[in-house]
């Protein structure tokens, strides 16, 4: 083109450069079309002359212009995509932060407590412990006439519930003429969230030293221990290893392979490995509470495990982050995996309760349970423990069966203990306050100076009455 424009001035054919160029560029536009056609990629002449270099730059620059006002280009940024993206990462930087902020603080906030929840915690006391280094309180609520003269029923819970899983079956329990007593182990429920040093407050010999406290401070005596799931362990530890406070054991769902256990994944993402970061972003999704509706609806089915189903979900995830639940949950967790209880050293201890101190064993299954409590049950008829009775539980709903069925639950809890012998214990102080009421109203009858035939605490408090209670049954009044 710019030879024929320059032969063109030099000979003065102004109309003629006008027409050459207008048919360069129509055969320039051919060139390009063909390409754009053809795909070619190899080096062409064009009818114009174009070398191969300006003939495979047209075509590229002509493309984007016109590429680039078409709907859908490959070349623009899907702004629906980008908005996803970062939809995902605010709900997931806001999650993380609320369950840190809520978690920081030990003051309870009762928006969030249901009124069942409230009467729970109003039930019960705090019982002080200390483990040598810190001290703190655990979460015990008992019912009963009397806990000296009644035989004792100790609930415990497994990792990741408390002992509001056993709130609509203890009533029926205590009924019965039994004194029941639960309590949260440390760390979760309403306990206190112990610190921890060079020895973890959710190892298994410490979890063992702390039902003992709680036993020795509330003046249970012996007790007839109830275990769900995981608590099973904590449970056969501590009868090991204090024989004389156990009156009895029940195993509900319980767990004795650990190992076998783990691997069934029953607390889902929260299982030691799990990444910190997917950890903590299911751990509120489950449990912060300014969530739509909608939106916990979707997610709860998908993040919470069925080691934390409740009958009262909302309850059990207020639970789990109250008082900075989330770190002491997730330390119970990592804790738990670390339990030094071999299956075999397990079965030898059950086998030596029942044989050794004469520790009667129930067992309760839950019909269509999940396979890892199948297979929990498959290890404990493999080792040909004795069991004193065997029961299962029809629970349509996967919650815990002292939920799912808390009456039919309690039953067989009241049938087995009521089915053994009295505690001799048990039986003397129950004789001795019979014998002292009958011996109180004959005395009053008779015009003596015992308090006119009633038995109260201001008896007791004389200086002279009963130093030994037992034997202050002779006959006499106490007047002199």
């Amino acid at each position: 083109k710019e030879g024929k424009a320059k032969k063109a001035s030099d000979s003065d054919e102004g109309p003629n450069v006008v027409k050459a160029s207008a048919q360069g560029a129509t055969l320039q536009h051919r060139a390009v079309k063909q390409l754009r056609e053809s795909g070619s990629s190899s080096p062409k002449k064009t009818a114009a002359g174009s070398n191969d270099e300006k003939t495979k730059k047209l075509p590229s620059a002509g493309h984007d212009l016109r590429g680039s006002g078409r709907k859908g280009s490959s070349g623009g940024v899907n702004p629906c995509g980008v908005a996803m993206v970062f939809a995902f990462v605010a709900i997931a930087v806001y999650l993380t932060m609320f369950s840190g902020e809520h978690n920081s603080t030990s003051v309870p906030n009762l928006k969030g407590w249901s009124n069942s929840l409230l009467a729970h915690q109003q039930e019960g006391v705090l019982v002080p412990v200390h483990d040598g280094t810190q001290s703190y309180n655990l979460f015990v609520r008992a019912q009963g006439a009397s806990r000296k003269e009644l035989e004792v029923v100790l609930l415990l819970h497994a990792v990741g519930l408390s002992s509001y899983t056993y709130n609509a079956s203890l009533e029926s329990i205590q009924k019965a003429d039994i004194y029941t007593a639960v309590m949260d182990l440390p760390g979760a429920g309403l306990s206190d969230r112990p610190s921890i040093g060079k020895v973890s407050p959710y190892s298994l010999s410490y979890l063992v030293e702390r039902v003992r406290d709680v036993i020795i401070a509330m003046e249970l005596g012996s007790v007839h221990l109830v275990l769900h799931d995981t608590s099973s362990i904590v449970g056969i530890e501590f009868a090991i290893k204090h024989p004389h406070l156990v009156r009895s054991i029940t195993f509900v769902n319980g767990v004795f392979d650990i190992k076998a256990w783990a691997s069934s994944g029953p607390l889902g993402p929260f299982h030691a490995g799990t990444t910190a970061l997917f950890r903590n972003f299911a751990f509120s999704a489950l449990t912060t509470p300014p969530l739509p509706s909608f939106v916990s609806s979707l997610l709860s089915p998908i993040l919470t495990p069925r080691g934390l189903l409740s009958r009262d979900q909302s309850s059990q995830s207020f639970l789990l982050r109250h008082n900075n639940g989330r770190d002491a949950f997730f330390a119970q967790i990592d804790e738990f995996a670390k339990f030094d209880a071999e299956p075999d050293r397990l079965a030898e201890g059950l086998t030596g309760l029942t044989t050794q101190h004469n520790i009667p064993i129930q067992v309760i299954w839950t019909q269509n349970a999940p396979s890892a409590i199948q297979e929990q049950k498959r290890w404990l008829e493999a080792r040909n423990i004795k069991i004193a009775a065997t029961h299962s539980l029809e629970c349509a709903s996967p919650v815990p069966p002292q939920e799912a069925q808390p009456s039919e639950f309690a039953a067989l809890v009241v049938d087995f203990v009521r089915s053994l012998p009295p505690s001799p214990a048990k039986v003397r102080r129950k004789e001795s306050r019979q014998a002292l009421d009958e011996y109180y109203a004959n005395a009053g009858a008779a015009g003596g100076n015992v308090g006119g035939g009633s038995f109260g605490i201001a008896d007791l408090q004389h200086p002279s009455a009963f130093a030994n209670e037992p034997s202050c049954m002779h006959g006499h009044d106490h007047s002199q």
